[in-house]
């Protein structure tokens, strides 16, 4: 049987290796943590039918809007990649914020510079 000070020492070395390590940088997943990660690609995956078609209207309307204003192009691709990302940071927010692992959004002017792209067998 261990002893009652080395279990003491145990939880306060692990309570300080916890503090130690700052939020979103890599540190071993909990099975809660590793659950709320499937929940996270599994939400996605069911509301990227909603998020598509309506990231690509989004799309249609922004594109005389811009040409108008003199405007740079943006590629249907970048639009619904933005809106993918923001998708993500949402779920996110709700599902993994808790485990001290923040999840940013992409705001409206970088979206020209999105480089994410959804493909049929993305899974994140």
């Amino acid at each position: 049987m261990p002893d009652v000070d080395s279990i003491h020492m145990k939880e306060a070395t692990n309570r300080e290796e916890r503090t130690r390590i700052a939020p979103g940088y890599s540190r071993p997943i909990g099975g809660l943590e590793a659950i709320a990660w499937f929940m996270l690609l599994a939400v996605r995956g069911l509301l990227l039918w909603l998020v598509v078609p309506l990231a690509f209207l989004l799309w249609l309307l922004l594109t005389p809007i811009r040409a108008l204003r003199h405007r740079s192009f943006v590629s249907p691709s970048k639009v619904i990649g933005w809106a993918d990302l923001n998708l993500i940071a949402v779920v996110g927010q709700i599902l993994i914020r808790p485990f001290g692992r923040p999840v940013g959004f992409t705001p409206w002017s970088e979206m020209a510079s999105v480089d994410h792209h959804v493909s049929v067998i993305d899974p994140c």
